[in-house]
């Protein structure tokens, strides 16, 4: 088929010419025996017509055929009552054009573009026909779709559109995304916001969490240090006194602030948060001062570079860390382990990166803070090391957004995924070692820690036989008999540090000082060997409290024990007491990271006369830490695991419940009451963690009663009393107030994580079915069946 008016090839059953534009005729259907016996395109013409057009006519006519592309019942033919030279019919406008064309009505027509050209793009002339140029074709930008197949002689390549430079030949699959089932709150707060496409990106979820860690801690963090030197007393800010003027500092608070909270104030609200940012997760530091010289013209310099041990602000970062890590698991809509986990972990690697990028801004010098003539000249720097930065941004990034991507995989039932993980391995003895040092280093962990806010007053500097050494170099502590409060956020900045100090102190490794000599109380730290033994020798009357540390390593390792024996499911007495005695190892090798990071040293260096260099440090040795280590947890593991197979455990068990039933009888109506303000079912039956959680605020109520009323007696009888006296009072009741609810506390949070909610559930179950109990835990419930009061209906759902 051609052009009546250039004499192009057009495509068949076409409505427009290729190249010229020109409206084709339109076709008129014919009989079946028409298109049988003639199924070329015949054009006719009339008498006036010359004789080179009816040749062209002719010669189309024999040359032209039309392919059949539907039953024959529907192959039109083309006639014209037309002369070829005549003017081409008025262009019709594109809104009152057809939307289909031929004989494929899924391929729309071009609206006719200015200068009468349309069709497809681009068109390619024959050799043999002679083309007008347009300088409006190439300006349209209308680029149609062509037929699946073309016509006869056509130099275009058979494609749906256009080929382009680099372009695919196909057409791209579309990503088929798979929405979560159960979505958690962080899916669906990234699906809203986001959209499905990039709320499953890995990458992106991986960016998000650490991105949300860093600016919620900054934030955080911001806060504090906001507040804390807004509440500076005014008696408490005058210590910081400008000796040479003897004008009182105007920001005395945040110097204070920076002391309580030990970092170096840098007179700069952001640097001050990005610094304690970065102190908090154990990054060294250094400070170096220079001072002009005398008339020979030589410049002094003193350089202080300090580690950072553990500090309490380290808590509220993990707690974020956690949070970016279930962002980023978050992403895996199927909620695979290890893709979850993998997710959790790669934040620590942006992470790191922000980290740096605030190093960046905290490093560079120091604003004096006085301008006298005499410092108008001397320089101070401050700078962050990077190669601590970068292990410990990395180290901390991936062990708490692991944490976080495992609470996502949990999906509100973590206790339950944790105990079918840990009762279905294929080496169950080796997961019960690791497991049991684990819960051991926690435990004793947690157990210290509240016996270092508790035993805060018997932990001093000096060798004394009645007070147990301190970790810390110096403690920041106001002096102000005032200021209770300010002394309260000192001793839980430092209690982390502590923990560690005296987990390894109780556990008989020794901790050393270690100093140049004439620096003796530098720091008021002796130099020495400090270990519990060597105080025990003294007797019960010379050290009391120590007697009451013992029983952090004693309990936790026997615990370690017992949980070791229980994953690994030996049975006997002797195989038991093997089991628990291994994990001295996991146990030992854990202590000994902690330890490592936790020594606290000042190394200065100074050009005043000669250089020189001196260092301080209070810490442990790896070799007292690998001996003791290994022998507590041996001796005290072994006897956890040794109870845990013997029958002296259902013994001892009974008469704890005898001891404990007068007691839980008498709080009964205050755990209703509990039950109640928690909207728990009455029906529920209550376990043995809601009775520990229940007791615990009990018991700390009833001594914050008691506390305030022995806090008037002795103000009542001051007159009598001797501060020996009083100062025995106050001890034994902050060891009460604080000791008692947190080992209460701490033994509710063991007893949920010892038991699995959901085997009740699947044992009732069982019951009604009559089948035996399988020996590996049992899948999570489906969600229709979870319509009964069962203790998982309580504490499920997601997290």
């Amino acid at each position: 088929m051609f052009c009546p008016q250039c004499g192009g090839e057009t495509l068949p059953n076409g409505l427009f010419c290729n190249y010229c534009g020109t409206r084709l005729p339109t076709p008129e259907r014919t009989s079946k025996e028409d298109v049988e016996d003639d199924k070329t395109v015949r054009v006719n013409t009339q008498p006036g017509a010359s004789e080179a057009e009816n040749k062209v006519s002719s010669q189309s006519a024999q040359t032209t055929t039309i392919q059949a592309q539907s039953p024959v019942e529907d192959t039109p033919t083309i006639n014209t009552t037309r002369p070829i030279n005549t003017s081409s019919p008025q262009v019709t406008p594109a809104s009152s054009q057809p939307l289909t064309s031929g004989i494929y009505p899924s391929h729309p027509s071009a609206p006719t573009m200015p200068g009468g050209f349309s069709g497809a793009y681009p068109p390619v002339p024959q050799a043999q026909t002679p083309l007008q140029s347009n300088p409006n074709y190439f300006q349209s930008g209308v680029q149609t779709t062509l037929p699946p197949q073309a016509a006869s002689g056509a130099n275009y390549a058979l494609s749906p559109y256009p080929t382009q430079a680099g372009a695919p030949v196909q057409p791209r699959q579309p990503l088929i995304i798979v929405l979560p089932e159960r979505p958690n709150w962080a899916q669906k707060l990234n699906i809203r916001l986001f959209q499905p496409y990039l709320a499953s990106n890995a990458i992106f979820g991986i960016i998000l969490g650490a991105l949300v860690s860093t600016l919620l801690g900054m934030l955080c963090f911001f806060c504090i240090i906001s507040l804390l030197s807004n509440a500076i007393p005014e008696n408490i800010s005058r210590q910081y006194y400008n000796a040479s003027g003897n004008t009182q500092k105007s920001n005395g608070g945040e110097f204070t602030a920076g002391n309580l909270l030990q970092f170096l104030p840098l007179q700069s609200p952001f640097r001050d948060t990005a610094e304690l940012f970065l102190i908090s997760q154990n990054t060294q530091t250094t400070l170096q001062d220079t001072f002009p010289g005398g008339s020979n013209g030589t410049v002094t310099t003193y350089t202080e570079t300090m580690t950072s041990p553990f500090h309490g602000l380290l808590l509220l970062q993990a707690l974020l860390l956690a949070l970016g890590g279930y962002i980023a698991a978050s992403t895996d809509f199927r909620n695979r382990r290890g893709a979850s986990l993998v997710r959790g972990m790669a934040i620590a690697i942006p992470y790191t990166v922000l980290l740096f990028l605030l190093a960046t801004q905290v490093n560079g010098n120091i604003p004096l803070a006085t301008s006298t003539s005499a410092t108008q000249q001397s320089t101070s720097t401050f700078s962050v090391d990077s190669t601590t930065l970068l292990l410990y941004g990395l180290l901390w990034g991936a062990v708490f957004g692991l944490v976080g991507a495992a609470i996502k995989l949990g999906q509100g039932q973590m206790r339950h995924h944790l105990h079918r993980y840990l009762y279905t391995q294929r080496h169950p003895q080796l997961t019960g070692i690791v497991t049991g040092g684990l819960s051991a280093l926690l435990l004793g962990l947690s157990l210290a820690l509240i016996f270092g806010y508790s035993l805060y007053s018997q932990i001093n500097h000096y060798a004394l036989n009645s007070s147990i050494p301190d970790v810390i170099l110096n403690s920041n502590t106001p002096t102000d008999p005032n200021t209770g409060p300010l002394q309260a956020v000192a001793i839980f900045v430092q209690g982390l540090t502590r923990a560690v100090g005296l987990l390894a102190y109780a556990c008989g490794i020794p901790l050393v000082v270690q100093h140049a000599k004439g620096q003796d109380g530098y720091f008021n730290a002796e130099p020495g060997s400090y270990q519990v033994w060597k105080q025990l020798g003294m007797g019960v009357l010379a050290h009391p409290w120590v007697f009451v540390l013992l029983l952090v390593p004693i309990v936790a390792l026997f615990l370690g024990g017992r949980v070791s024996v229980a994953i690994s499911r030996v049975r006997g007495v002797g195989p038991g007491a093997i089991q628990g005695a291994l994990i001295a190892l996991p146990f030992t090798a854990l202590l000994l990271l902690l330890t490592a990071i936790n020594t606290n040293s000042i190394t200065q260096f100074s050009t005043a006369n000669i250089a020189s260099t001196s260092t301080i440090s209070i810490g442990t040795q790896a070799g007292d830490v690998l001996l003791w280590g290994l022998v507590s947890g041996v001796l005290l593991g072994a006897l956890g695991g040794a109870y845990q197979n013997s029958g002296l455990r259902s013994v001892i068990s009974r008469v704890l419940g005898l001891l404990i039933k007068p007691v839980t009888l008498l709080f009964t109506p205050l755990y209703i009451f509990f039950d109640l303000l928690l909207g728990r079912p009455r029906q529920l039956k209550r376990s043995s963690a809601y009775v520990l959680l229940y007791t615990a605020l009990i018991v700390a109520i009833v001594l914050g009663m008691l506390s305030l009323f022995v806090g008037l007696m002795l103000i009542q009888q001051a007159q009598v009393l001797t501060r020996e006296q009083s100062e025995n009072f106050r001890n034994v009741m902050m060891l009460l107030l604080i000791a008692l609810p947190g080992i209460l506390l701490v033994s509710s949070a063991a007893a949920a994580l010892a038991h699995d909610p959901l085997l009740p559930y699947f044992a009732s179950l069982q019951g009604k079915t009559g089948a035996q109990p399988q020996p590996q835990p049992p899948m999570t419930p489906p969600a229709e069946a979870s319509q009964p009061l069962t203790e998982s209906n309580i504490q499920g759902g997601n997290a």
